[in-house]
């Protein structure tokens, strides 16, 4: 199953122990063996994941950008695992509900003003995080909603659905009703009056008496415990896990009571009518819920054959306040429908301000889009998946912090591309075919530069695009009657195409045959792959790029050691270095890619990396190429002054394009990776 990985974790009583092996980060052959599964997955079988759909009863915040950047590494993961393998990614709002009618009354709007105004808030949010979404869900389009009557009337006619009296605590924020065990006394802090709010949110909540709808969830208990004893990977992280144990191995038959699936229209209009009855609207998570279902087609008999293959969700990924919904509610819903139930689900902790929950109340809510304009969307990604890769504990938002994986990124990918494009060490680079006739020489050229190789080089990486000498010659208006050396070339080309780059290819043999780099580089590199499909399977994110990370540092001490820029070092030292730093510059820009798309983009493109050789399975020394000649001329993680000048800059030169009525060139975010075997689809009618 992919992306459930085995793992340690507490099993309850009713299950079976499970044990499982660590990884042997020592043993160079076994991570040669994790190597060669990374692209095992089947092709033909769509790999589906989800975020939540977002309640837009106010503007996007920090945590939501969390939850679609971690669904983001996910997707660009398994499209660079499997390019064959088509991977549905879905997002999009949950427009109904209580929250939003009460919101909309607040601002003198109409719901579904609102929703349209702050849905597109959401939506503008994904293109401007690079989120690869395939799909943006609104639950207030038709399609959703004839989807959720369908549905309504499935679990009706199974005998789950019946209508009864409701009592109970419940809470408007939450949309939920809670027990009497549920809910505690506090002292509010505005007024200082005792009030009721739930134990598991915090949220205020309310005594509640209706008639309405109710699903016979407590029927589900013992089939959904077992189902979890069964699969104790479906549940990360495992403490989340062991939340959802205790709640199913509660033996008070009050822990999982029958479920309130309406509300009565004259209180809660904004939502979807009960078919059959429209003095009752349909309890708003209901509704959200199959919004993964209608997402991707349902009801499947009335839309396209090729949509059905996608259930069940591979991975869902969820914040750990609706953990009850997805864990509970969800997989029951499904099991009265007679559907399988979701391979994985990801339950991440949240982000706070001092260690207090975001809210608009106490003005802590920090601002993705603002985030994003002063530091850019690889920053501002890399420090949610470094500082909150762990997914375990809530984590404290910190612009210090912020800081200080920015200064990674440039120290690490950035500092490394200036020290190797240094001019004082490409004129230290050897002559090394001086004297060796030209028809003994394979060249390439690409752009503006000249690579040289040995007789057979081309033989080394068949998926080369090489040009023989004859062909080098016929473009440069040389000729080839004359026997030129390379040392003649380079006369004659300095004019046309500026310095002649070198190019050391890597040694054909085993890797220890190369003394100039050490072994530790060069484990780590033949390592990387492994390593990091081995956390992204284990939801180890900020392991993940914490590999990659090492592979850098290593590569970094290496540049140090050798000291290409100095007089005393060999000149062929310099370039068995130049050749090893940019294939190690290649493979972790294709490791990158799911955690900064843009910039690692960038380092590929300055790297002349094919398009087509940027999946994990060119992630392997040897395997894939670089192209000399790309030069990276501005900085990769600018400050906010450096940005700032950038797009004064920028605007500038619009101007005067537009006084000249020549349409200037966009800077848009490159996605290209998401559109592999499918269109990138922003739906709003789904």
């Amino acid at each position: 199953m992919f992306l459930a990985a085995s793992r340690r974790v507490r099993v309850h009583s009713r299950c079976i122990s499970r044990s499982f092996s660590s990884f042997p980060k020592s043993d160079h052959q076994a991570v040669g063996e994790l190597n060669d599964k990374v692209t095992t997955l089947e092709d033909h079988d769509p790999y589906y994941i989800t975020t939540p759909i977002f309640y837009p009863n106010a503007d996007p915040h920090i945590g939501h950008l969390y939850s679609l950047s971690i669904a983001d590494t996910f997707a660009r993961h398994a499209r660079l695992s499997a390019p064959k393998r088509r991977v549905v990614f879905t997002t999009g709002t949950d427009e109904h509900g209580m929250k939003i009618q009460k919101a909309a009354q607040e601002r003198g709007m109409e719901p579904n003003e609102l929703c349209d105004r702050l849905s597109l808030r959401f939506s503008n949010l994904t293109m401007k995080a690079c989120i690869s979404n395939t799909a943006f869900i609104r639950t207030t389009t038709p399609k959703h909603s004839k989807g959720v009557q369908e549905f309504w009337g499935v679990l009706k006619e199974r005998g789950y659905i019946y209508k009864g009296k409701h009592s109970g605590w419940y809470s408007v924020s939450d949309e939920a009703f809670y027990t009497e065990s549920q809910v505690c006394t506090k002292v509010d802090e505005k007024t200082g009056e005792e009030i009721k709010v739930s134990i598991e949110t915090g949220s205020s909540v309310e005594w509640t008496e209706e008639e309405n709808y109710k699903f016979a969830l407590s029927s589900f208990k013992t089939q959904l415990r077992d189902h979890f004893c069964a699969h104790p990977d479906a549940i990360y992280p495992p403490s989340q896990y062991r939340v959802v144990m205790d709640m199913l191995e509660d033996e008070d038959p009050k822990s999982i009571p029958d479920l309130s699936v309406s509300r009565p229209s004259s209180r809660l209009k904004w939502g979807i009518p009960v078919p059959g009855d429209d003095s009752q609207t349909i309890y708003v998570w209901l509704d959200a819920l199959m919004s993964y279902l209608t997402g991707i087609g349902y009801p499947w008999e009335i839309t396209k054959e090729w949509l059905r293959p996608e259930w069940p969700a591979d991975l869902q990924i969820i914040g750990k306040d609706i953990l009850r919904f997805h864990a509970i509610y969800f997989p029951a819903f499904l099991m009265a429908a007679g559907l399988p139930l979701p391979r994985a689900l990801l339950s991440h902790a949240h982000w706070t301000v001092e260690k207090a929950k975001m809210s608009k109340s106490l003005g802590n809510v920090v601002n993705p889009f603002d985030l994003i304009d002063d530091h850019g969307i690889d920053v501002v990604r890399w420090y949610l998946a470094r500082a909150g890769g762990y997914f375990k504990t809530d984590v404290d938002w910190n612009n210090g912090e912020l800081k200080k994986y920015k200064l990674e990124l440039r120290n690490l990918i950035g500092n490394i591309l200036l020290r190797l494009q240094s001019e004082k060490i490409y004129q230290r680079l050897p002559n090394v075919y001086e004297g060796i006739p030209l028809h003994r020489v394979i060249l390439m050229t690409r752009g503006n530069a000249l690579t040289i190789g040995p007789p057979g080089f081309d033989h080394v990486r068949e998926d080369m695009e090489f040009l023989k000498v004859r062909d080098i010659l016929r473009h440069r208006d040389l000729d080839f009657s004359c026997e030129y050396t390379d040392k003649q070339v380079g006369e004659k080309l300095t004019s046309e195409s500026g310095r002649i780059l070198y190019y050391s290819d890597l040694p054909d043999g085993p890797l220890d045959e190369e003394p100039i780099v050490s072994p530790s580089l060069r484990l780590a590199l033949d390592q990387l792959r492994g390593k990091v499909c081995y956390h992204m399977k284990q939801y180890e994110v900020a392991e993940a790029t914490q590999s990659i990370v090492n592979v850098l540092t290593e590569l970094n001490k290496e540049i140090t050691r050798i000291k290409p820029w100095s007089a005393d070092t060999d000149p062929r030292d310099i370039g068995h270095l130049l050749t090893w730093s940019r294939e190690t510059l290649r493979i972790c820009g294709i490791m990158l890619q799911p955690f900064i798309p843009v910039a690692s983009q960038t380092l590929l493109d300055a790297l002349r990396v094919e398009r087509n050789s940027r999946n994990y399975a060119d992630a392997r020394v040897g395997w894939g190429h670089s192209r000399p000649g790309g030069m990276i001329r501005e900085i990769l993680f600018p400050d906010l002054e450096q940005r700032q000048k950038k797009s004064v800059e920028s605007d500038h030169r619009f101007d005067e394009k537009r006084m000249r009525r020549v349409k200037p060139k966009v800077a848009t975010c490159d996605i290209r990776d998401a559109k592999k075997d499918q269109e990138r689809v922003v739906s709003t009618d789904v």
